[in-house]
């Protein structure tokens, strides 16, 4: 007896609207948006902030509710308050950020006495004759061994 497979499709158009949970659709910035306004707990303010305009930060609102189903801010008399959910994220949100930041941005560290690149100087016999005494003696310390 064969078994069935859980679900099976019929139609392309079925298989379109199932949300797979995955990066590909996930837009990262919202993550700095979502910090923002949890900051800010206001989506004008937010918006001064990233230098966005009021209804893109609002629109990026509605996407993150989409994504993390929740409200994540409700309105207040005050303003906007934050959910549960909301809180809970904003203490994962901040070192999430950082270590993105630092994957992206951070950069290389060059080590001499490690490196395996060969440079090549290119300069005018009399300039050679001043700078090739002065240069290659701190050449030789730094060249990996």
């Amino acid at each position: 007896m064969m078994k069935r497979p859980f679900m099976t499709f019929k139609s392309i158009g079925m298989m379109m609207t199932i949300r797979e949970k995955d990066f590909r659709g996930v837009d990262l910035n919202l993550l700095v948006t979502l910090a923002v306004l949890l900051r800010e707990r206001s989506v004008s303010r937010a918006a001064a902030c990233l230098h966005l305009g009021q209804p893109a930060v609002s629109g990026a609102l509605g996407r993150l509710r989409e994504l993390f189903d929740d409200e994540l801010l409700v309105r207040v008399p005050q303003g906007m308050a934050p959910t549960a959910r909301a809180l809970a994220l904003q203490g994962q949100l901040t070192p999430l950020l950082e270590q993105l930041q630092t994957l992206l941005f951070a950069e290389p560290t060059f080590e001499p006495a490690c490196s395996a690149r060969a440079f090549s100087l290119g300069m005018s016999d009399w300039v050679e004759i001043w700078l090739a005494p002065k240069l290659l003696p701190g050449c030789a310390r730094w060249r990996p061994a």
